[in-house]
């Protein structure tokens, strides 16, 4: 399998979400979502993005205070943290102003029910003036609507769904090394729902099995039903009691 990033619907989404954050007039909020159920690749195109816009990507943990918060955004930023929570927020802000770097915190649903957190991403947003994105599962965005320190400044949200057959396509032809027919593309779609996790795992197995038979193009009739991903494979008969 190629190391690379298909670019897929959600993909060029985000990108321009991204991009609508980052060149936004005087004045308008510079908060975006990212949500979207598990599997449909959030993380991996946030993280492609991050690193392509050379922002600052930190995962959030559920043992999170203010303090590990901003030690973990100080060390992104290639420093120590400081000893005391104002001087860490005063450095990150002026960090991020003069090198104009947005903020990503993933797995932000931890962050929700925490006040002093939010306040503290809204400081961080309200003062900088740079770009805050926060990634979460498909209920992020109405939770985080609740939550008066953050909603009003959400300009751009992004909702991830399933990747449709086009997707597929173009996922298998950036990332697979052997050629996948239409059939067999449209069976490992179906079988996964559309979750991009389950299509590079299937796309993976399918590479695997061409590779270890020589082949250079693989259909369904070759592959005869076998199991894409985990979910996928055939159950255990049960034992019959004796």
């Amino acid at each position: 399998m190629k190391h690379a990033i298909a670019p897929v619907k959600n993909l060029r989404l985000l990108s321009q979400a991204g991009e609508s954050l980052s060149s936004r007039d005087a004045g308008v909020p510079g908060i975006g979502l990212i949500c979207g159920n598990t599997g449909f690749g959030k993380t991996t195109a946030a993280a492609w993005y991050a690193n392509h816009t050379n922002a600052v990507y930190v995962r959030a943990l559920a043992l999170w205070t203010p303090n590990d918060m901003l030690g973990a955004i100080m060390r992104e930023l290639d420093s120590k943290p400081l000893p005391r929570n104002a001087a860490m927020m005063d450095f990150i802000i002026t960090k991020l102003m003069l090198t104009g770097r947005p903020l990503f915190i993933d797995e932000a649903d931890y962050l929700i029910g925490n006040k002093r957190l939010l306040e503290t991403l809204r400081d961080l947003h309200d003062v900088s003036t740079m770009p805050l994105i926060l990634i979460g599962m498909k209920d992020f965005r109405q939770r985080i609507m609740h939550r008066e320190q953050l909603a009003g400044r959400i300009s751009q949200w992004v909702e991830f769904k399933p990747a449709d057959l086009e997707d597929a396509r173009v996922l298998a032809e950036t990332v697979c090394e052997v050629d996948v027919s239409d059939d067999l593309l449209a069976e490992l779609h179906q079988k996964t729902g559309g979750s991009m996790r389950g299509l590079v795992v299937g796309l993976s197995r399918i590479e695997a099995y061409a590779k270890k038979h020589a082949l250079k193009r693989l259909g369904a009739a070759d592959w005869n039903g076998r199991a894409f991903v985990l979910s996928s494979a055939p159950q255990p008969r049960s034992v019959r009691a004796a």
